[in-house]
Protein backbone atom coordinates (compact mmCIF):
# COMPACT_ATOMS: atom_id res chain seq x y z
CA UNK A 1 0.00 0.00 0.00
CA UNK A 2 3.02 2.60 0.77
CA UNK A 3 3.90 1.67 -2.75
CA UNK A 4 0.70 2.31 -4.24
CA UNK A 5 0.12 5.81 -2.10
CA UNK A 6 3.63 6.92 -2.86
CA UNK A 7 3.11 6.58 -6.79
CA UNK A 8 -0.44 7.47 -7.01
CA UNK A 9 -0.81 10.54 -4.38
CA UNK A 10 -0.14 13.63 -6.65
CA UNK A 11 -2.43 11.45 -9.26
CA UNK A 12 -5.06 10.74 -10.07
CA UNK A 13 -5.14 11.10 -11.39
CA UNK A 14 -4.66 10.38 -12.87
CA UNK A 15 -2.17 12.83 -15.08
CA UNK A 16 2.61 17.74 -18.60
CA UNK A 17 1.75 20.81 -19.34
CA UNK A 18 4.49 22.78 -21.25
CA UNK A 19 1.63 23.90 -22.50
CA UNK A 20 1.93 21.24 -25.19
CA UNK A 21 5.20 20.48 -27.44
CA UNK A 22 4.10 19.68 -30.38
CA UNK A 23 3.18 22.03 -33.08
CA UNK A 24 -0.49 22.86 -33.87
CA UNK A 25 -0.33 20.07 -37.38
CA UNK A 26 1.25 17.60 -35.09
CA UNK A 27 -0.97 14.59 -34.37
CA UNK A 28 0.64 13.54 -30.95
CA UNK A 29 1.73 15.71 -28.13
CA UNK A 30 3.20 15.60 -24.55
CA UNK A 31 2.68 17.68 -21.21
CA UNK A 32 4.94 17.60 -18.19
CA UNK A 33 3.00 18.38 -14.55
CA UNK A 34 4.49 18.08 -11.27
CA UNK A 35 1.71 16.56 -9.05
CA UNK A 36 1.13 17.54 -5.17
CA UNK A 37 -1.41 15.61 -4.15
CA UNK A 38 -4.41 16.59 -2.06
CA UNK A 39 -6.50 13.60 -1.20
CA UNK A 40 -5.27 9.74 -1.36
CA UNK A 41 -8.14 7.32 -0.34
CA UNK A 42 -8.55 3.62 -0.37
CA UNK A 43 -11.53 1.79 0.90
CA UNK A 44 -13.83 -1.12 1.29
CA UNK A 45 -16.69 -1.49 -0.82
CA UNK A 46 -18.41 -0.53 2.55
CA UNK A 47 -16.22 3.08 3.08
CA UNK A 48 -13.95 2.00 5.20
CA UNK A 49 -10.42 2.93 5.18
CA UNK A 50 -7.90 0.46 4.47
CA UNK A 51 -4.63 0.74 6.44
CA UNK A 52 -1.42 2.50 4.61
CA UNK A 53 0.74 -0.77 4.56
CA UNK A 54 -3.00 -2.88 3.56
CA UNK A 55 -3.08 -4.02 -0.43
CA UNK A 56 -6.31 -3.56 -2.42
CA UNK A 57 -8.64 -6.52 -2.85
CA UNK A 58 -11.28 -7.04 -5.13
CA UNK A 59 -14.19 -4.48 -5.25
CA UNK A 60 -12.07 -2.03 -2.93
CA UNK A 61 -12.09 1.98 -4.04
CA UNK A 62 -9.46 4.17 -4.81
CA UNK A 63 -10.31 8.26 -4.95
CA UNK A 64 -6.90 10.43 -5.54
CA UNK A 65 -6.52 14.09 -6.59
CA UNK A 66 -3.49 16.35 -7.10
CA UNK A 67 -3.04 20.19 -7.93
CA UNK A 68 -0.72 20.41 -11.10
CA UNK A 69 2.30 22.61 -11.83
CA UNK A 70 3.94 22.72 -15.48
CA UNK A 71 7.09 21.38 -14.67
CA UNK A 72 8.32 18.52 -13.20
CA UNK A 73 10.24 17.95 -9.53
CA UNK A 74 13.08 19.45 -10.96
CA UNK A 75 11.85 22.51 -12.25
CA UNK A 76 8.11 23.62 -12.39
CA UNK A 77 5.78 26.38 -11.75
CA UNK A 78 4.66 28.19 -8.75
CA UNK A 79 1.35 28.35 -10.52
CA UNK A 80 -0.85 25.90 -10.19
CA UNK A 81 -1.66 24.74 -13.91
CA UNK A 82 -4.46 22.28 -13.35
CA UNK A 83 -5.95 19.23 -11.29
CA UNK A 84 -6.01 15.54 -11.45
CA UNK A 85 -8.58 12.95 -10.15
CA UNK A 86 -8.66 9.05 -10.24
CA UNK A 87 -11.50 6.98 -8.98
CA UNK A 88 -10.99 3.10 -9.26
CA UNK A 89 -12.63 -0.05 -8.33
CA UNK A 90 -10.34 -3.06 -7.84
CA UNK A 91 -11.18 -5.86 -9.72
CA UNK A 92 -9.02 -8.74 -8.84
CA UNK A 93 -6.86 -9.29 -5.89
CA UNK A 94 -3.47 -8.63 -7.71
CA UNK A 95 -3.81 -4.83 -8.21
CA UNK A 96 -5.43 -4.16 -11.61
CA UNK A 97 -8.61 -1.44 -11.56
CA UNK A 98 -11.26 -0.40 -13.41
CA UNK A 99 -10.79 3.62 -13.32
CA UNK A 100 -12.31 6.72 -14.64
CA UNK A 101 -9.45 9.96 -14.62
CA UNK A 102 -9.95 13.40 -15.36
CA UNK A 103 -7.01 15.50 -16.20
CA UNK A 104 -8.20 19.21 -16.35
CA UNK A 105 -5.92 22.02 -17.52
CA UNK A 106 -6.75 25.67 -16.36
CA UNK A 107 -7.98 27.03 -19.61
CA UNK A 108 -7.54 24.77 -22.42
CA UNK A 109 -9.09 21.56 -21.38
CA UNK A 110 -9.88 18.32 -20.21
CA UNK A 111 -8.05 15.06 -21.11
CA UNK A 112 -9.83 11.73 -19.66
CA UNK A 113 -9.60 8.19 -19.43
CA UNK A 114 -13.27 7.07 -19.10
CA UNK A 115 -13.16 2.80 -18.12
CA UNK A 116 -9.49 2.09 -18.37
CA UNK A 117 -7.70 -0.52 -16.89
CA UNK A 118 -4.81 0.25 -14.55
CA UNK A 119 -2.16 -1.94 -12.79
CA UNK A 120 -0.89 -0.38 -9.62
CA UNK A 121 1.30 -3.43 -8.88
CA UNK A 122 3.89 -2.37 -11.08
CA UNK A 123 7.31 -1.69 -9.48
CA UNK A 124 8.10 2.05 -11.63
CA UNK A 125 5.39 4.27 -12.98
CA UNK A 126 1.63 3.75 -13.05
CA UNK A 127 0.14 4.04 -16.83
CA UNK A 128 -3.28 5.47 -17.14
CA UNK A 129 -4.66 5.10 -20.57
CA UNK A 130 -6.50 8.12 -22.08
CA UNK A 131 -9.41 7.79 -24.30
CA UNK A 132 -10.84 11.33 -25.08
CA UNK A 133 -10.20 14.93 -24.14
CA UNK A 134 -12.64 18.30 -24.70
CA UNK A 135 -11.95 22.30 -25.26
CA UNK A 136 -8.01 22.27 -26.64
CA UNK A 137 -7.79 18.09 -26.15
CA UNK A 138 -11.02 17.81 -28.20
CA UNK A 139 -10.75 14.93 -30.70
CA UNK A 140 -8.35 13.19 -28.48
CA UNK A 141 -8.51 9.48 -29.59
CA UNK A 142 -5.47 7.87 -27.41
CA UNK A 143 -3.16 8.86 -24.75
CA UNK A 144 -1.37 7.53 -21.49
CA UNK A 145 -0.49 9.28 -18.27
CA UNK A 146 2.88 7.71 -16.76
CA UNK A 147 2.88 8.71 -13.19
CA UNK A 148 6.19 8.11 -11.64
CA UNK A 149 6.43 8.61 -7.68
CA UNK A 150 8.84 11.42 -6.20
CA UNK A 151 10.75 9.23 -2.94
CA UNK A 152 8.91 8.47 0.07
CA UNK A 153 6.84 12.43 -0.54
CA UNK A 154 3.38 13.30 -1.77
CA UNK A 155 4.62 14.47 -5.13
CA UNK A 156 4.99 12.59 -8.44
CA UNK A 157 5.86 14.01 -12.05
CA UNK A 158 3.49 13.17 -14.49
CA UNK A 159 4.08 12.49 -18.17
CA UNK A 160 0.77 13.23 -20.47
CA UNK A 161 1.07 12.22 -23.68
CA UNK A 162 -2.26 12.38 -26.27
CA UNK A 163 -2.91 11.78 -29.96
CA UNK A 164 -5.56 13.55 -31.75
Amino acid sequence: MRVLRALLLPVAAALALGIGTASASAATATLHFYGVGVRFDVMTPSGQLIGENDFPMKGDKLIAEADLFAGNHVAHSMDQDGVAHLFCTFTNNDGWARCSALITVNGEGQLIGADVMVDFAVDHGILIPLNSGNGAFAGTKAGSALVESIGDTNTNDFVVTYTT
